[in-house]
């Protein structure tokens, strides 16, 4: 049985190959798309359900407590992408 750990790096990989794909720096059909965010959502409530049990809250805290690191991590390179862009002469 995996660790929290592994799980979360398991979405952490994921959310990297889908943000790829968002930016059109990696290239998968709509199926794999649709299979790779199904995934991610499993492993979203899975890893909720276990952090919860571990930090005794409540699960649903700890999955949009885990989804707005989601975000984060997605809109951040673009950030830093259009920062660099608006600089550049």
């Amino acid at each position: 049985m995996p660790t929290i750990g592994q799980i979360d790096a398991r979405l952490t990989e994921i959310d990297d190959v889908l943000f790829k794909v968002s930016t059109g720096q990696t290239i998968m059909s709509d199926a794999e798309v649709i299979a790779m965010q199904a995934e991610a959502g499993r492993i979203m409530t899975t890893l909720a359900a276990a952090l919860g049990k571990a930090e005794n809250v409540d699960p649903k805290f700890m999955y949009e407590r885990r989804d707005k690191i989601r975000q984060l991590k997605f809109l951040l390179p673009l950030g830093s992408t259009c920062d660099a862009q608006q600089s550049a002469p």
